[in-house]
């Protein structure tokens, strides 16, 4: 007997996600482990690299073991039906490693939304506290801005030569047969002007329920002006408006620090989920994609690694300091998730003014480019900006 419950009662099944003897024995060595790596964190408080690359480590072997239990097999395992149509059942489907990924997963996907759910007040604060300040200069901050978007722009297209003339060189996408499919709506496509319209926020309290970055850095420059213009008049009610947006900066940031303290268990949980979704028997068939993939990343990174030494700044101990949002990005995947945790390291750990920090941070995020490509920009502020 390997199941908990049966056809008529889905108790287990359909609430508590728990149905085989196989997935309860998963779930409880897995939170063991998160348990062990807490208490040896906690005891031994090692820096911040060692507990990442630990719950790494630990996410990768839990994966790898699921893997060779299973058989690693040519179709993903948690998936009751293949990709595509007509709707095909999966026959590697394994519904007792569905589960534990079910269960796993929840500590990943914890952590992703914590972190974006402070994007849109980080943001919104940043623009409106640097704007609001009696000795900030506008011409300054656009200066900066436009300087910050060139940056990335440069660099994004260095990222991408880099990747099409990989491509080239391997021969990337010879012998694949690809099938007619998808389709193409005009109507998506919009000109400069709706481009322009759609920045501008329809709602003051509305923008604060999206995760659009331009409408809630617009609406931020325009509270911190009004309070800057305001001060002339008022200038003690400004102050007080001014400190509330600090005390409210200072609140967003103690809660930032709560969730990248959760961040090795959030990884360990990243990678163990990836490794059991993985097809890991099928993988041989696009090997070379993914070592091509990977080498266009390590090549871009060198680049970057290059320009800083190249502007005087020591690769290694910039390393040291930039670690948590490329740990961040490489691992979430997410612009959002890691915005808020890159902000708050060229501030505290890299000391970048908050002209740059706090202006082309959440402008290079709005073009949702992946980590690398966005996180140039703020690579260079630092040489500019130090």
């Amino acid at each position: 007997m390997t199941t908990l419950s049966n056809d008529n009662i889905n108790l287990l099944r359909d609430f508590v996600g728990i149905s085989h003897w196989q997935s309860l024995i998963g779930i409880i060595v897995f939170f063991s482990i998160i348990l062990a790596l807490s208490i040896f964190i906690k005891k031994t408080k090692p820096k911040f690299p060692i507990r990442i690359f630990t719950g790494m480590g630990l996410g990768l072997i839990f994966g790898i073991i699921i893997q060779v239990i299973t058989g690693f097999n040519n179709h993903n395992i948690t998936y009751p039906n293949l990709p595509g149509t007509p709707i095909k059942p999966n026959p590697d489907y394994i519904p007792w490693v569905a589960e534990i990924v079910h269960w796993i997963e929840l500590l990943k996907t914890i952590f992703i939304i914590g972190i974006t759910m402070l994007t849109i007040p980080l943001v919104f604060l940043a623009i409106a506290r640097i704007t609001s300040k009696k000795n900030s200069n506008s011409k300054t901050i656009t200066k900066v801005s436009g300087v910050g978007i060139t940056i990335l722009l440069i660099n994004v297209a260095i990222a991408f030569t880099i990747a099409f003339g990989l491509g080239i060189a391997f021969k990337i996408g010879q012998g694949f047969n690809l099938t007619d499919g998808g389709s193409y709506d005009k109507t998506t496509a919009k000109t400069i002007p709706e481009i322009i319209i759609s920045y501008v926020p329809s709602s003051l309290i509305g923008v604060f329920t999206q995760t659009l970055i331009i409408p809630i850095i617009v609406l931020g420059a325009l509270i911190g002006f009004a309070i800057k213009k305001l001060t002339k008049h008022n200038e003690e009610r400004m102050d007080k408006a001014r400190n509330t947006l600090e005390t409210m900066w200072k609140i967003i940031i103690s809660i930032l620090m709560m969730f990248i303290k959760t961040m090795p268990f959030a990884v360990m949980s990243m990678l163990a989920t990836a490794i059991i979704n993985q097809p890991i028997g099928a993988l041989a068939n696009i090997g070379i994609i993914i070592g091509v993939a990977y080498l266009a990343l390590l090549i871009t990174f060198l680049w970057h690694l290059l320009s800083l030494y190249l502007f005087g700044i020591n690769p290694y101990r910039w390393l040291l300091k930039a670690q948590k949002p490329i740990i961040a990005g490489f691992t979430t995947q997410s612009s959002n998730a890691t915005l808020p945790i890159a902000m708050n390291t060229l501030k505290e750990d890299l000391k970048v003014k908050e002209e740059g920090s706090d202006t082309v941070m959440p402008l290079s995020n709005n073009n949702r480019f992946k980590w690398l490509c966005w996180s140039a920009s703020w690579h260079y502020f630092i040489f500019l900006m130090i």
